[in-house]
Order: C-alpha cells, then sequence, then structure tokens
C-alpha cells in the first residue's frame, strides 16, 4: 500500500454539503464509492520522472490533502500544509492481474479515518506498457480534483515545470464560495422546488421478469456501439449522455414495470469542450422523478425524458441538502446514480501515447446497505460507451440475477430506441402497470 505522511493539519470551514456526504457514507457497512481514473501509457516511461511529477502536484493540490475528521461535536475538515507520498509500482505479466488488484484495491472500505487520502499505482507490463491508477480514498474531493491532478502531473512530467494558472480556487476559497451559496436566495429556491417535487413513493424492485434474458452472460460491464448511439443522436436530435440518460431512466421504468424511475442520482459530467483534456467526471448531484408517458412515440418519449432531467438540472446546485435522502434510503426501494465520461482521444507526451485504459471497474462489489442502490458508470470512447452497473443491495434482491436483467433490458432498451420509427411507439402493450395493478 502506498506510503502516505500528512504534516500541519490546518482547520477550514467545512460545508454542508460535505457534511451530508459524510453522513451518507460513515452510513455504509462496507465499501464506498471511491472516485478514480486509469490511463494506459505506452513507450518509454521514466518512472522515477512521473512519481517527482505526481508528489510535486500533490504538494500544489491543497484539495488532495484535505480530509474529514469525525470529531466529538460531528465532521471537521483540514488541509496538510505537506504531504510526503510514495507511489507504488508492481510489475503484471497480463491485464488480469492489473484489473483483479485494482479491483480490490477499488473495495476498501470506507472510513472518515483513513490515514491515506489517495493511492496511486503504476502497473509495468511487458512490451513498454504501463497502467496507471489513481483512486481518492475520502469524499472531501471528486473527479475535477482527479482530472486537474491528472492534467498537471503530465504537462509536469513534459516539461518538467508546474504550472497553477488553472488553479481557480484553494480548498478554503472554495468552501467560503459554497458557504455563501446555502445562505443565498438560490438555494432557497432549490430547496423549495426538490422539497416539493420528491414526495412520492418509493418502488420496489420484484422478482426478474424477463425470461428471455435469463442466459444473458455475467460480465463487469457491456458495451453500446458509437454507431448505433450517432444513429439516434440523430433521430432524437440530442447528445450522447442525454440518450443515455434517457436509456437508463427507459430500462429502470421496464424493470420496475412502472411508468416513472425510483429517486434518480444523476451526476454531472465532463463532456463540455473546456473539460476536454480532463480524464474525470465532475460530480454534480441532481435527484429527479422522471415520468414515462407510455402513449408517446420513440420520439416524444424521449424528449420528454430528457427535458423533465434538463430542468431538474436547473437546481441541481445543493440539492443533496434538499432531499429526504433517509426517507429514501429507509424506504428499501430502489435508487439509482448514473456518472458519465466522455473520454479525451489518445495524446502524445513526446514519444509517449496516452489514453483511457478501456476497462470498467466495480467499486462497490462488496457494499451493504440499508437500501438498494443501482449506479451505472459510463465512459464514452471513440468506439463504445462502456458501461458497469453496480449494485449495493440490502440481501432482498438476488444480485447476479438483477445486474444480468440489467444489462440486458438496457441493451435492448438503446436497441428498441434505434430500430424503430421516431413516431412509433416505445413501450409494447401492458409493458408497464397501471396504478390499482
Amino acid at each position: 500500500m502506498n506510503h502516505f505522511i500528512g504534516y500541519n493539519p490546518t482547520k477550514i470551514a467545512i460545508t454542508p454539503y460535505q457534511q451530508a456526504l459524510c453522513a451518507l457514507f460513515s452510513g455504509f457497512e462496507t465499501g464506498a464509492i471511491h472516485p478514480y481514473t486509469a490511463l494506459q501509457i505506452t513507450g518509454t516511461l521514466d518512472v522515477e520522472r512521473l512519481c517527482s511529477a505526481a508528489q510535486t502536484v500533490i504538494q500544489k493540490n491543497d484539495a488532495l490533502r484535505s480530509f474529514i475528521r469525525l470529531e466529538e461535536n460531528g465532521p471537521e475538515l483540514y488541509v496538510y500544509e505537506r504531504a510526503d507520498f510514495s507511489p507504488e509500482i508492481m510489475d503484471c505479466e497480463s491485464d488480469d492481474a492489473v484489473c483483479a488488484d485494482i479491483n480490490t484495491m477499488l473495495n476498501r472500505p470506507y472510513t472518515a479515518q483513513d490515514d491515506c487520502l489517495f493511492h496511486m499505482k503504476l502497473y509495468r507490463l511487458p512490451q513498454s506498457r504501463y497502467i496507471f491508477f489513481f483512486m481518492i480514498s475520502h469524499i472531501v474531493s471528486d473527479g475535477e480534483s482527479i482530472g486537474a491532478f491528472v492534467k498537471k502531473m503530465l504537462s509536469t512530467y513534459a516539461d518538467g515545470q508546474y504550472s497553477d494558472a488553472e488553479t481557480t480556487h484553494s480548498m478554503a476559497e472554495y468552501n467560503q464560495e459554497e458557504l455563501r451559496f446555502y445562505a443565498s436566495e438560490d438555494f432557497r429556491k432549490n430547496y423549495a422546488y426538490w422539497n416539493q417535487r420528491v414526495k412520492f413513493d418509493y418502488p420496489q424492485y420484484l422478482e426478474p421478469r424477463f425470461p428471455e434474458f435469463a442466459d444473458e452472460p455475467e460480465a463487469p460491464f457491456f458495451m453500446i456501439p458509437m454507431q448505433q448511439i450517432r444513429e439516434c443522436l440523430a433521430k432524437y436530435r440530442c447528445t450522447s449522455n442525454l440518450f443515455i440518460t434517457a436509456v437508463y431512466h427507459l430500462t429502470l421504468c421496464r424493470m420496475l414495470k412502472q411508468a416513472e424511475s425510483s429517486f434518480f442520482f444523476m451526476y454531472g459530467n465532463r463532456t463540455k469542450p473546456e473539460y476536454a483534456d480532463l480524464i474525470a467526471p465532475q460530480f454534480q448531484i441532481i435527484f429527479s422523478k422522471l415520468q414515462a408517458d407510455a402513449s408517446q412515440s420513440c420520439g416524444d418519449l424521449v424528449r420528454s425524458v430528457i427535458g423533465q432531467f434538463m430542468e431538474g438540472m436547473e437546481y441541481a446546485h445543493g440539492c443533496l441538502l434538499s432531499f429526504p435522502l433517509q426517507e429514501a434510503i429507509a424506504s428499501g426501494g430502489l435508487g439509482s446514480i448514473m456518472t458519465y465520461n466522455r473520454m479525451p482521444p489518445e495524446t502524445q507526451f513526446g514519444d509517449l501515447t496516452i489514453s483511457n485504459y478501456n476497462v470498467m471497474f466495480n467499486s462497490m462489489e462488496n457494499t451493504v446497505l440499508p437500501c438498494n442502490l443501482l449506479m451505472i458508470g459510463c465512459s464514452e470512447t471513440p468506439d463504445a460507451v462502456l458501461i458497469c452497473p453496480i449494485l449495493a443491495v440490502n440481501d432482498k434482491i438476488d444480485k447476479k440475477l438483477f445486474l444480468r436483467e440489467f444489462s440486458a433490458v438496457f441493451k435492448d432498451t438503446a436497441k428498441r430506441l434505434a430500430v424503430r420509427q421516431e413516431t412509433e411507439p416505445f413501450f409494447e402493450p401492458q409493458e408497464l402497470q397501471t396504478k390499482g395493478e
């Protein structure tokens, strides 16, 4: 495991959002959601120079040196003045060995008292090939910190100089901005919106009801070809992340056999042009209850779902504090999360070629929750969108059967939207229950 020592912690203001995340993750019986990135590097890599570049960036990025400590009066936020950090280097003969080790790393139990705030590993494979893995093992930093870290580490490796030209704020400055937001009229509007919108019954997932998919192979992730997605983007006039959002929602409706999703989370994503060269998603939570009208055509249905989702995005900032999360968890219903990350193309750094490592990992393999929580991680590459379904359960759902069924129904939903005309109905007769059934 990585050697990590932090020095001279200073207490800074903690935001209500960070307190809520701490309370949520501390309620996990095992496991947590760990933001991570995995890159493939080919060429002649100076390992010592890369590790030195990583150390330099960590000393300059205080979000990576921030941590929450549970104290007598509740959680408090600290920032280490500096940190000594020694990345781990591991020789592997195959990708299978790399993936097995990464899965072990991702499924470490979460604890707010974790001694190591992040983990970095470099896997050395035959034929001048490396896999670079970086994971944040606490809840203060998110995908933005990982993206900034990777970008700055690579540029520091390339030219030997660290530039903080794109550093917009320190952790303390950022938290002060957040505290001002939570005291503002904007937050009160967002709170009122979600407080009114999410009062509904949380649906239960019953036993599998798609026997035609019973033989679906078990796999950690599956793919939707980009060619199929591009055809749908032209038909439905939307972006790839919004199309996948619609497919996810309609898949849940079919599996739940009702015309609305359960409590639905979506993390905002790095698909904007200014984020094109960052290698991890920016997390932004939104909750929604999306409705599906079974009488609508494919085109009208997709546009309706996307419209409802985009309306919720307008009120996304701070919505974690506006949502009856404990009520949702206690319900035992099915909650859903989605992350979407559009990967940048291959990047050349001198004689190195750096690209996304096109493997998805289950970061909640052994997580146990008091509710049932489904998360899909989506990674868009030039050839396909990789989708990794992850399920944390309360032992009332057969996990393997659910994930096999979900993967099959998701692919079938995407295919149905692709092959049917925009004016044709999406749902089959009696596919959704009516009230009172």
